[in-house]
C-alpha cells in the first residue's frame, strides 16, 4: 500500500514531470484505449543490478511503476529506447526526450530506471528511487559513489523550439522549475526572428521535426 512504501529524498516537481512522461507515453501506445497502472514497491537489493546505462548499488529502493496494455516496444529497440531524439512513435508524433529526461532524473537521484516490454501486450517502466534514511543522509548513488547533483539553471536563458503545445508546456515548466529562463516558440522560422533580436541565449532546445519545412538539424546549423 501507499502508506507503506519507504520516503524517498527528490524533487517532488522532477518526479511529477517523471511520472507524467511515463503515463503520456503508456497513453500514445494505447490508441484504441486500455488500462494504465501506477504502482509502488519497496526493495532491497543485496547485490549490484544491472539497469538501463547504469550499476545499481546494493540498497534500499522504492519501485514506482507505470504498466500499460499497449503495443509493447520490439527486443531490437529496447537498448535504444532512452536515448535522445529516439523514438517508436510515427514521425512527427514525439520528440524522443520523454524517456531519456526520466533516465537523467531516476539517475540523478541516485537510482535508475527498468524497462520490460512484450509486442502486442504492453510496456512496464520502472524508476528505482534510493529510500531516504533520514534528512542528512542518501543511499550510495551508481557505482557505489554519491547521487549525482541535479545542476540548477540558474537564470541561463533557454529557447525551447517544439510544435506540440503539451510537449511545449511540459518543458517550459521543468525547465523553469530548475532555475532558467525559457522563451518558447512552434517552429524554426520564429526561433530565427527570436536569435535575430536577442543572440544571446544560452542554449537551444529544439525539436527535431518541425512545421514549415525548417527542422531543428537546420535551426542549430543557422545558429
Amino acid at each position: 500500500m501507499l502508506d507503506e512504501t519507504w520516503p524517498v529524498l527528490t524533487d517532488p516537481s522532477e518526479l511529477q514531470t517523471a511520472l507524467l512522461n511515463l503515463i503520456v507515453n503508456s497513453k500514445d501506445s494505447m490508441p484504441n484505449g486500455g488500462k494504465i497502472t501506477i504502482k509502488t514497491a519497496n526493495i532491497a537489493l543485496d547485490e549490484t543490478v544491472r539497469l538501463t546505462g547504469v550499476a545499481l548499488a546494493p540498497g534500499d529502493y522504492v519501485l514506482l511503476s507505470v504498466i500499460d496494455e499497449g503495443d509493447g516496444i520490439p527486443p531490437d529497440l529496447l537498448n535504444r529506447i532512452t536515448e535522445p531524439y529516439f523514438t517508436t512513435k510515427a514521425h512527427g508524433a514525439g520528440t524522443g526526450l520523454g524517456l531519456s529526461m526520466v533516465n537523467q532524473f531516476a539517475q540523478h537521484t541516485g537510482g535508475g530506471l527498468h524497462i520490460a516490454s512484450t509486442l502486442g501486450s504492453g510496456t512496464a517502466v520502472t524508476m528505482y528511487l534510493p529510500r531516504r534514511q533520514s534528512l542528512s543522509s542518501a543511499q550510495p548513488g551508481p557505482t557505489g559513489g554519491d547521487p549525482l547533483p541535479v545542476e540548477k539553471g540558474a537564470g541561463a536563458r533557454i529557447l525551447v523550439v517544439e510544435d506540440d503545445p503539451g510537449v511545449r508546456e511540459n518543458l517550459v515548466a521543468m525547465l523553469t522549475q530548475m532555475g532558467y529562463r525559457t522563451t518558447a516558440v512552434e517552429n524554426g522560422a520564429d526561433a530565427i526572428s527570436i536569435l535575430e533580436e536577442t543572440p544571446d541565449y544560452d542554449l537551444l532546445f529544439s525539436d527535431i521535426a518541425l512545421p514549415g519545412g525548417y527542422s531543428g538539424r537546420d535551426l542549430a546549423r543557422d545558429v
